[in-house]
């Protein structure tokens, strides 16, 4: 199978408190085959993707030493063998405790 994948990833610390206090983060990523559809049968080709992107943003806040707080964004991105796309984005807050 023909395929070529790409993944970049930056992280910044801003400048509170010599960078420990918050800090972001965005990741990316593309991904494609070039023959992924010629090599299954024809009834699954609805059902494999030949092209996809994905990314992130993140964002932690340090509110102490023992507690961290993060929101993240993602969306995935994917291009199925019959041309049909599909999306999926998602976000997600944490809180961590450290004791």
């Amino acid at each position: 199978m023909k395929a070529r994948s790409a993944v970049a990833g930056l992280q910044y610390h801003l400048p509170f408190d010599d960078g420990r206090r918050v800090w972001v983060s965005a990741l990316g990523s593309l991904t494609r085959s070039d023959n992924a559809v010629e090599v299954i049968s024809i009834q699954s080709i609805p059902f494999v993707w030949n092209r996809a992107w994905y990314y992130d943003l993140n964002v932690f806040v340090a509110v102490t030493r023992a507690l961290q707080l993060a929101a993240s964004y993602q969306l995935t991105h994917q291009t199925f063998g019959d041309g049909v796309s599909a999306s999926n984005a998602r976000a997600q807050l944490a809180a961590t405790y450290f004791f």
